[in-house]
């Protein structure tokens, strides 16, 4: 593998959650990055940290994207809409957060550990394009279900997931924190529907004709996308009061006999998942805050079909969810690794 080039890289919503966690993991990761430009819907007089340093965030425009290597965007399907297709067309390579163009034909929807190979072609230097990164809950789901697919063949997938605010953004976070207080402070106080104070919603972004909300959707066209086309999702989704961490109860159906123990023993080998069957398997939100692994635990056998298990799946919605995934999408195609090991991209595991 020859030598990765250092890269001009543009982080779009670089104030927002997701944002700030690409910056960090970018530096943590030791991203080889010849030029940061951490760029916003406008100019506000704000500023990033990287590398020791104080970088002023500027107006996000096509001027700004003309001329970087790699743009990793998570400001909102909008503004990646209106900037990311010319960027592209200029050369750059777009990693992009948001739901934009996940369900285009010609868009890869790329898991490094799973899809990895969808990347193969692109390389800093040579023609621009978009790579989508999946929607947070469907990211832990394949990365979890993946492994037991490639060994029993997954047919069918029942899955709830219990999400946390911060998958909404910074806003609600805030207004969760707030309407908690006022709640505590009086609990007939009314908080709005929207700030979830003591309560769960099950339809985020709001329910279409047949049913589905939003985010249901998302995960039912993305799984089968970036797993097999020949996979069957129903989804659930429900938004939580916690701050920071996405749950799953997920229930495969397989067309191959897969007891629990050979799924922990296919799962314990996984790249990117942390089997979390010690003890009762009961691994949480707050547990992983922070972690780069998609956990799994509480795998169990079925009573209502004879191949099928249930998972208990969990992960940092702002890291594997969305940051850490884009930054490996980045990271595979310059082609290194977190401290700037080489990557075999075979099994997504440093050289080294």
């Amino acid at each position: 593998m020859s030598p990765a080039r250092s890269a001009s890289v543009a982080v779009l919503g670089a104030t927002g959650l997701v944002g700030r966690e690409m910056i960090r993991r970018l530096e943590r990761r030791g991203f080889p990055i010849g030029r940061l430009l951490p760029l916003a819907s406008r100019r506000d007089g704000r500023s990033v940290r990287y590398s020791g340093e104080s970088i002023p965030v500027e107006a996000a425009t096509p001027e700004r994207l003309a001329d970087v290597d790699l743009v990793l965007s998570s400001a909102g399907g909008e503004v990646s809409r209106a900037l990311l297709p010319d960027a592209a067309a200029r050369g750059a390579i777009c990693v992009d957060n948001t739901s934009a163009f996940r369900l285009r034909p010609d868009v890869p929807l790329v898991v490094p550990e799973v899809n990895g190979h969808r990347l193969d072609g692109l390389r800093i230097g040579g023609e621009g394009a978009i790579v989508a990164n999946p929607n947070c809950s469907t990211i832990q789901l394949v990365l979890a279900v993946a492994p037991l697919h490639e060994r029993a063949t997954v047919r069918r997938i029942v899955v709830s997931t219990y999400q946390s605010i911060s998958g909404a953004g910074a806003r609600a976070v805030e207004s969760f924190r707030e309407a908690s207080r006022d709640h505590l402070d009086d609990a007939s106080a009314d908080s709005g529907s929207d700030a979830l104070a003591f309560d769960v919603r099950p339809d985020i972004g709001g329910v279409a004709a047949d049913g589905d909300s939003v985010e249901e959707r998302k995960m039912i066209l993305e799984t089968p996308k970036i797993l097999d086309a020949e996979v069957a999702v129903d989804a659930t989704c429900v938004r939580v009061p916690v701050v920071r961490g996405h749950a799953e109860s997920v229930w495969i159906e397989t067309a191959e006999p897969l007891s629990p123990e050979e799924a922990r023993a296919t799962l314990s080998r996984a790249p990117g998942v942390r089997l979390a069957d010690g003890g009762s398997g009961a691994v949480t939100p707050r547990g992983v805050e922070g972690t780069d692994p998609v956990h799994v635990g509480r795998i169990r056998g079925s009573r209502v079909a004879g191949r099928a298990l249930q998972l208990w799946v969990v992960a940092d919605n702002l890291l594997k969810g969305a940051a850490l995934n884009a930054v490996q999408i980045a990271e595979r195609i310059v082609g290194v690794a977190p401290e700037g090991r080489e990557i075999d991209v075979a099994t997504e595991r440093c050289v080294g």
